[in-house]
């Protein structure tokens, strides 16, 4: 049987136990579960997009055909051996504190994958630039938000005020990209933590453009970093 198939099989079997007729609505829903487990098991077994991608609460534009492009390339290039070691490394150990925080801050829970793609979730992660820490915060940007550095330490290895840190300069580019009238910021945002806020403001104002996926922006890693 599929992943799908025995999915399905385990659910019916759990009804039929507790001898309750389902109801339209309860089988409506289970349908609705198997389609999306489907399109899961699709897009990581035969690196297919799934038909429907949610990204900080948007629905991302498939049908401009450079979005999916952009999207398609990138799952192509996933290396599933380093995706299984990101997963190990998040879910017991970081992303549990990172999904509170989050929460507890009212912002999408999907960025919480910055740390992935900053650091790999390393705490101690050391760039070419000088950016350190699981989030990369440069040292003049790790001042700004208040992680203090010298005598023998670095607050942007400590990782639970480096998320702090990370979420309220992200929280910050979003209000910035709010009164530039982005109806969705979070990418906005999340470009800006790449390049810096001043670079993709400058392409906002000069392109009139406060929408992610129709806004070039002239770095290719910039282009390259929401998908």
């Amino acid at each position: 049987l599929s992943t799908c198939e025995r999915f399905t099989a385990h659910a019916a079997e759990t009804v039929n136990q507790d001898s309750v007729q389902p109801t339209q609505t309860q089988i409506d829903e289970l349908r609705q579960r198997v389609d999306e487990l489907q399109s899961r098991v699709d897009s990581l077994v035969h690196n297919r997009l799934p038909a429907k991608v949610e990204f900080c609460g948007e629905i991302v534009p498939q049908d401009r055909i450079h979005v999916r492009e952009r999207l398609d390339k990138e799952l192509t290039l996933i290396s599933h051996r380093q995706f299984a070691l990101y997963i190990k490394r998040s879910t017991y150990k970081y992303f549990p504190y990172i999904e509170k925080r989050l929460k507890e801050w009212g912002m999408p829970d999907c960025l919480k994958y910055v740390a992935v793609i900053e650091s790999a979730m390393l705490p101690n992660a050391l760039s070419t630039a000088r950016a350190y820490g699981m989030w990369q915060f440069i040292p003049s940007t790790g001042r700004h938000y208040g992680l203090r550095s010298g005598a023998g330490m670095d607050e942007r290895a400590n990782f639970e005020k480096a998320t702090d840190a990370a979420l309220t300069y992200l929280w910050d580019n979003c209000q910035l990209f709010k009164k530039l009238g982005a109806k969705n910021c979070w990418p906005l945002a999340m470009a800006s933590y790449n390049a810096g806020e001043a670079a993709v403001e400058k392409a906002v104002r000069q392109q009139k453009m406060a929408d992610f996926y129709n806004l070039w922006l002239p770095a290719e890693e910039t282009r390259q970093y929401i998908y």
